[in-house]
């Protein structure tokens, strides 16, 4: 049945309705047939027109483009929450040193105890600001190669600066 559609071609060359329709089916069914262009006349082409990969190329393009910004901005964003976890962690040891030395301590006694993580190193360093009686401040600076990022804060009374990045 299949061998007497077999033959409806269009003017140019091309299959066309449903015999179209039949030859396609059969040239997935037996392509070995077809291949060689041996099929009245239907020749498959495998792979991508030059222009076709030229489009989906730009449209790449494109989408990276307004994805970047946003991407960047959620990387900002998600190491300015570890940097405030990470404030945290120091308030909570500042504290442990208080009550076994008796005094707040400075960054250098802080960061031997316990270390910024590789990442906000990179973006970040610790400042602590002691002042009398018995109070601190705990800050992460961005570096200078970091400057969008926040400057971010906290001290001896729980004051949390900017609020946005804090659990």
């Amino acid at each position: 049945m299949f061998s007497k559609i077999q033959g409806s071609l269009g003017s140019n060359g091309n299959p066309d309705g449903v015999g179209g329709a039949l030859i396609l089916w059969q040239c997935f069914h037996s392509p070995e047939k077809y291949r060689s262009g041996a099929g009245n006349g239907v020749v498959l082409r495998a792979g991508f027109s030059l222009l076709e990969l030229i489009i989906v190329l730009g449209v790449i393009g494109i989408l990276a483009t307004v994805a970047m910004p946003s991407y960047q901005s959620h990387l900002r964003a998600a190491t300015a929450k570890e940097g405030a976890l990470s404030l945290l962690a120091f308030a909570s040891l500042q504290e442990r040193l208080r009550i076994t030395r008796g005094e707040y301590q400075t960054e250098s006694v802080l960061l031997a105890h316990q270390s910024l993580s590789n990442h906000l190193r990179q973006h970040y360093r610790l400042s602590v600001a002691l002042s009398q009686p018995a109070s601190f401040k705990l800050s992460l600076l961005p570096t200078a190669q970091t400057s969008r990022y926040p400057v971010l804060t906290l001290d001896s009374q729980g004051r949390r600066m900017p609020t946005e990045f804090w659990p």
